[in-house]
């Protein structure tokens, strides 16, 4: 049992990458697998998974909702039609 959890701790990194759905999922995996064990790769991997962003996000933001107006639209008090004397 306490095998299993020093397991767990040990890859917390890849498993946050994961269950955020990141996009380098894969390569913090890679990395915590290789230098997990110095402490110093065990931290960075950490904050690699904390930081990254989710692919999760890519796909709720939409790219083109943007406020791109189809015609020029004059203020409210300029007159569409000049006054005529």
């Amino acid at each position: 049992m306490h095998m299993l959890f020093l397991i767990a701790l040990y890859f917390l990194p890849a498993i946050i990458a994961h269950a955020r759905h990141s996009t380098s999922a894969l390569g913090i995996t890679i990395v915590n697998l290789l230098f997990g064990w110095t402490g110093i790769g065990w931290i960075a991997t950490l904050l690699w998974a904390m930081f990254s962003a989710s692919w999760d996000w890519d796909l709720r933001y939409d790219h083109t909702n943007y406020y791109t107006p189809r015609y020029y639209t004059p203020p409210s008090y300029i007159s569409r039609y000049p006054k005529r004397w």
